[in-house]
């Protein structure tokens, strides 16, 4: 019984690591296509969320349809997924400008904490958390400059991590299932 449940474990484990390994080299090779890829998913997503929200409501007791949100919620995200999807290119270069000014508010705030280190609770860990800022500063200005060179970078990079995850994953069910056999063998 539990070496079936752990061949399952491991056959699935090494299954979906090798998915993330296959989805890592096309985001590291293709990256402007799986970024499209990714817009017409959730693009698609938001059409279905809205058509399933749609029926819902119209499927729902009268009642319940008197306090329901639904109909507005399905046709918001019906349009929001045709628009996405009409218009992937103004999206494309809108996220990363989203992104970049929010990592600059995140960054003003652990300035701010920062600080606070230094005055309140005169720590010497402020000045990592004061550069760390400064960095992320830095990097959301970027996001705003280069949107669409930041949008494939970040691309890249979910890839990479993505790769290594997986061979780690692999390693470590190969490691466990190793592990657990031979304990239960004695």
């Amino acid at each position: 019984m539990l070496s079936d449940y752990l061949r399952r474990y491991e056959i699935m484990s090494i299954v979906t690591a090798l998915l993330m390994i296959v989805v890592g080299v096309l985001q590291i090779i293709m990256p402007v296509k799986m970024i499209d890829l990714v817009f017409m998913i959730f693009a698609a997503g938001l059409g279905i969320k809205g058509i399933i929200d749609v029926f819902a409501f119209i499927f729902m007791d009268n009642n319940a349809r008197r306090y329901s949100n639904g109909l507005l919620d399905g046709f918001l995200c019906i349009i929001g997924g045709v628009l996405l999807y009409l218009n992937m290119d103004f999206f494309k270069t809108f996220l990363p400008l989203i992104i970049g000014v929010f990592v600059i508010f995140e960054a003003i705030m652990k300035m701010q904490v920062s600080f606070l280190f230094l005055t309140a609770l005169s720590s010497s860990g402020w000045i990592l958390v004061f550069l760390s800022s400064i960095l992320e500063i830095v990097l959301g200005f970027l996001l705003l400059v280069y949107p669409a060179n930041a949008l494939v970078s970040i691309t890249i990079a979910s890839g990479i991590i993505l790769i290594v995850s997986a061979i780690l994953e692999i390693i470590e069910t190969i490691v466990m299932t190793k592990k657990i056999r031979y304990y239960s063998i004695y």
